[in-house]
């Protein structure tokens, strides 16, 4: 970009673009998968830390974003101890969640209430329930991808997004998204 036209896109990205995609995701009521790459060396803070790895706060405002009431602040602790460990999905047992038990509770609680964000679920939920949920919930919003930042993403990543109402992926083909 030439040096005189620094000031009027400085001025142009501040004023008309929300460059936060936590506050952007957090407004999106649709499906998401968050793809973290866990050998990023640009979106974070400590390369050798998958704790400092800035997915993780994208995951956590999705989170509040859409189910407040399982957050405290120990399910809060517990997740981020969780998302320090690479590839969640694969040791929900190690931390005491039970993805059937979860998906049954999800399944009444969609079925009673609809699925209209934020959820109320968790407000009659003890503090290790509403970890456990979280936990599960969260590990069908979270992919690790062992991958740097420019790597290009293998086309086995790009599937559709996990949706509560059912408790499984979407099945809509990617004719149908855009026309």
């Amino acid at each position: 970009m030439p040096a005189c036209l620094g000031a009027i896109v400085t001025k142009a990205v501040a004023t008309h673009l929300n460059l936060n995609p936590g506050e952007q995701l957090a407004m999106y009521p649709g499906p998401v998968t968050i793809l973290r790459r866990t050998q990023d060396e640009i979106i974070t803070t400590d390369n050798a830390q998958l704790r400092c790895n800035c997915g993780n706060d994208l995951v956590l405002r999705l989170m509040r974003s859409r189910y407040p009431g399982l957050l405290c602040p120990r399910s809060t602790e517990v997740l981020w101890q969780w998302l320090a460990e690479p590839f969640q999905s694969t040791n929900l047992t190690a931390w005491g969640v039970d993805q059937d038990l979860c998906s049954s509770l999800l399944a009444s609680y969609v079925s009673q209430k609809g699925e209209t964000y934020p959820f109320t679920l968790g407000e009659d939920m003890s503090v290790d329930e509403k970890t456990k949920m979280l936990l599960y919930l969260t590990s069908k919003y979270l992919v690790d991808v062992p991958s740097g930042h420019n790597n290009p993403l293998d086309k086995d990543f790009f599937t559709h997004p996990w949706r509560p109402l059912t408790d499984s992926y979407i099945q809509v083909s990617i004719q149908q998204q855009y026309y």
